[in-house]
């Protein structure tokens, strides 16, 4: 079995050098395969453009691939399906379930791979200590007062683990998962929209709160991002760049009103 193996980004492209993808090269095609997605690969290209014929069984291991990455929330796209094969793949269905793409690099274009990062950061110095700042990001009540308070949360403050969701009028909804947690030092919120195309582990969108003790103020930075594999990345990326900007100015006025008597716990 002739496959060739290349990484783009977090994204594995395996090539198929052979002509007939069927039996008897199907067995060890599909036990790479399967070895990639084992040792942690979730985003997958099969690049067929060396592949003149497949037939049933061909058909049958490509969805036990698709399956078998479903199962890690992962998805896989297939690429350069000469007509033939493209023709076959449409009759039985396959381009219902898996994206069929004329090229690699369409298929690596919908995993966001090769596009520049989309990243807003911002920075500011708050005169009040991290303990001050860290209240006014992990406190609900407060943050309630520089960001929209969520539909569906627990407790009074932000834990490791928390999820906070805000519903839609469609019936969708849109999730921050609390994925890093150093008290005073730095809190990370992963983000994700019931409307984006893969499961949630397809994607590394996060709001990421830094703070940097600078002798009793802070250093607030924020980086809110990677937009780039989402189809509407630039969109996100502009209404951020507000969002930076507001919230942490809001931030730094609340820190500092909270922060001036320095032995009094914020509550």
């Amino acid at each position: 079995m002739q496959l060739a193996v290349e990484e783009r980004g977090d994204v594995k492209v395996v090539r198929v050098q052979e002509a007939k993808l069927t039996y008897p090269v199907l067995s060890s095609f599909f036990t790479e395969v399967r070895r990639h997605v084992e040792a942690g690969t979730r985003k997958l290209v099969i690049d067929l453009k060396a592949v003149s014929y497949i037939d049933s069984a061909s058909i049958s291991c490509l969805m036990d691939i698709h399956r078998l990455l479903q199962e890690r929330l992962g998805a896989v796209k297939l690429s350069g399906l000469q007509p033939r094969v493209e023709t076959m793949m449409s009759m039985a269905g396959v381009d219902k379930i898996i994206d069929l793409c004329r090229e690699e690099a369409d298929a690596l274009a919908v995993f966001g791979a090769g596009k520049p990062p989309l990243v807003v950061r911002t920075s500011v110095a708050i005169d009040a200590p991290p303990s001050a700042v860290w209240a006014v990001l992990t406190t609900l009540r407060l943050m309630g007062e520089w960001d929209d308070l969520p539909d569906q949360y627990r407790g009074e403050s932000l834990a490791l683990g928390d999820e906070l969701l805000w519903r839609r009028v469609d019936g969708g909804y849109t999730r921050l998962t609390v994925t890093g947690f150093e008290p005073r030092k730095r809190l990370r919120l992963s983000l994700y929209a019931s409307s984006w195309e893969l499961p949630p582990d397809s994607y590394d969108v996060a709001y990421t709160y830094s703070l940097a003790d600078r002798g009793g103020r802070t250093l607030l930075s924020i980086e809110i991002g990677d937009f780039a594999p989402l189809p509407h990345g630039q969109d996100f990326h502009d209404a951020s760049l507000e969002f930076g900007r507001t919230a942490s100015r809001k931030i730094k006025d609340l820190a500092e009103e909270r922060g001036k008597d320095g032995n009094r716990a914020l509550q």
